[in-house]
């Protein structure tokens, strides 16, 4: 990783390679996976991982001694977090797009349509994917399959209105 960070819970960190960042997500959500708990006296951790691809800017901490990233996309992959299920990887259409143009490089993955999913800060909704590889099992969608038909598990269905899409563009973009 070009930038490798922690934010209380949270490990955040950047590359400018997408099969270097999935072999690294996987590798990470499987060592927990792996991981005997019992013998460290916890409980078992499950870690939410999610991935966006973007632009971002390096700068340099000067309360932690460490250079770091901000911007709409670290942003971004924040919002996408806390939607993510315990031992998944979810991850933008962008990052899905950018593995996909390097699709030699990672085709022992498979990327689960999730739908449409609400984000998190009133950060609008968005298509996410799940990261895995071929081997596992399928999963089913967690948020709307379609703009226009179903709503969310448990809410009312409502159709995907041009209010939603301002709102979501001026979340999601501004």
């Amino acid at each position: 990783a070009i930038i490798w960070n922690t934010w209380g819970d949270a490990i955040v960190a950047a590359y400018e390679n997408g099969e270097k960042a999935i072999n690294m997500a996987l590798a990470y959500r499987d060592l927990f996976s792996e991981l005997d708990f019992n013998e460290f006296g916890i409980r078992k951790l499950n870690p939410r991982i999610a991935g966006h691809f973007g632009e971002f800017e390096k700068v340099f901490d000067q309360v932690s001694g460490k250079t770091n990233i901000h911007g709409t996309t670290v942003n971004l992959a924040a919002r996408i977090e806390p939607v993510t299920l315990p031992n998944e990887i979810f991850i933008s259409k962008d990052f899905k797009d950018m593995a996909c143009a390097g699709i030699e490089l990672v085709d022992n993955v498979r990327f689960d349509d999730m739908g449409i999913v609400k984000l998190v800060k009133n950060s609008g909704e968005m298509n996410l994917y799940r990261l895995c590889k071929k081997t596992e099992a399928p999963m089913q969608a967690i948020g709307r399959t379609s703009a226009l038909n179903n709503g969310f598990p448990g809410e009312n269905k409502s159709a995907f209105t041009q209010k939603n899409r301002s709102g979501f563009k001026k979340n999601s973009f501004d």
